[in-house]
């Protein structure tokens, strides 16, 4: 029982970590309306469950069932690709928090963030996870635009503000997208986890 708690905490940390990357804590009202009432991402299996076949061997799907083999080993990969970026990302809090990282550590932020989508989106996955990993592919592409768009402006003496301004929303929408997804599948998968 305890090693199936810690599996689907890994999942649930990718949920909440990965999924609230970047969800800044400023006081823009705007911002916060959106973290509360987050839009789904876009996902290939809306109503009915996915019974592709999975790639991991040994995979049986149930007709009407995710198949779920090999999800915790994908969560345990996925988990630590983003890890150091994540370590970033927590110290922004707000736009200020923004404008003040420097032009060295954003470029740092790039390239993890960069790595870890390649990495992410060459992984072979269970087909539970698709939507998932659809999603944190999603994800990490928004922040790479994002942080590449705030390094430009600070380097070019632009209005990071107005990137935040422009960005936060659709990040918030993505990253409430990416937790929803995690959830639904860590309770999905729940037997999975041992």
């Amino acid at each position: 029982m305890e090693k199936r708690l810690s599996g689907l905490a890994a999942l649930l940390i990718i949920a909440g970590l990965i999924g609230g990357i970047l969800v800044f804590r400023g006081s823009d009202s705007e911002a916060s309306s959106q973290l509360a009432a987050p839009t789904m991402v876009a996902s290939s299996s809306t109503s009915t469950p996915s019974i592709a076949a999975s790639p991991i061997p040994g995979a049986s799907p149930i007709a009407g069932e995710l198949d779920c083999t090999g999800i915790q080993a994908w969560t345990d990969r996925v988990q630590p690709r983003f890890a150091e970026s994540d370590a970033m990302v927590a110290k922004l809090q707000s736009k200020d928090d923004l404008e003040a990282i420097s032009v060295d550590d954003l470029n740092k932020l790039i390239t993890l963030l960069e790595a870890a989508r390649a990495d992410q989106q060459a992984d072979v996955l269970p087909s539970a996870g698709s939507d998932v990993h659809s999603a944190l592919l999603a994800l990490a592409q928004i922040e790479i635009e994002f942080f590449t768009a705030a390094r430009d402006a600070k380097m070019s003496g632009g209005d990071v503000g107005a990137v935040y301004d422009e960005y936060i929303g659709q990040m918030q929408t993505l990253a409430g997208g990416v937790s929803i997804l995690a959830m639904k599948l860590a309770f999905a998968c729940y037997d999975e986890f041992d």
